[in-house]
């Protein structure tokens, strides 16, 4: 199993870890709904981590990262964060503010996530 593969499977069980502990505060807390579109963020950065481990396997073979495909990698994300984020508040306006909040933690876990693959894949340059 090569490197992109095993950064990508840690990435699904630490995403399946932090969408179960948001459900569950939704359910526990009968204060605050679970937003209609929940979904969308787990799933756009399952989706963004493909990416990240196509990156991380075609950089085994080549030994070097473009930094072109990183920004383009980037871009994408910021994109499509935004598009989800303007789709999750228009369409739940009642819970908005329980969308982005749950929208900046998984921003923040993802951005954190993938500073540190980064961090390691320069370290060993």
């Amino acid at each position: 199993m090569n490197k992109g593969v095993k950064i990508y499977l840690l990435l699904v069980v630490l995403l399946l870890i932090l969408t179960a502990s948001i459900y569950a505060f939704f359910s526990w807390n009968t204060m605050v709904q679970c937003p209609k579109l929940f979904f969308l963020m787990p799933l756009f950065y399952l989706l963004d981590g493909i990416s990240l481990a196509i990156i991380l396997s075609d950089e085994e073979k080549q030994k070097k990262t473009s930094v072109k495909k990183l920004a383009l990698i980037r871009l994408i994300r910021i994109s499509g964060s935004l598009i989800i984020l303007f789709v999750g508040i228009l369409a739940d306006r009642v819970n908005m503010l329980a969308f982005v909040a749950v929208f900046v933690i998984y921003y923040i876990f993802y951005l954190v996530f993938e500073t540190m693959i980064m961090q390691r894949l320069n370290k060993k340059e």
